[in-house]
């Protein structure tokens, strides 16, 4: 490649501040879960953390559940009429 021809290489990233919005949770929420090694993984630019949007929507699916039904046997009916 010559000299003259740029390469450029994009990372969608959020920043603390931009990913505690995102989570709607506290910044000290993203530090502890990174102290405790929870949390979304995340890199370090500049001495401040970073987490690649990618990367956070993945963690984000591994983390999502299924609704169980609820095991509340005739509610409504005539075992709650005895209260």
């Amino acid at each position: 490649m010559a000299k003259t021809e740029a390469v450029e290489r994009t990372l969608d990233f959020w920043t603390e501040d931009e990913l505690a919005a995102e989570l709607n949770v506290h910044v000290g929420t993203l530090r502890r879960w990174r102290k405790q090694g929870k949390g979304p993984p995340y890199s370090r630019l500049v001495r401040k953390p970073v987490y690649l949007i990618e990367a956070v929507e993945e963690w984000l699916e591994s983390r999502s559940t299924t609704p169980v039904r609820s095991h509340v046997i005739g509610y409504g009916a005539k075992e709650c009429s005895a209260r």
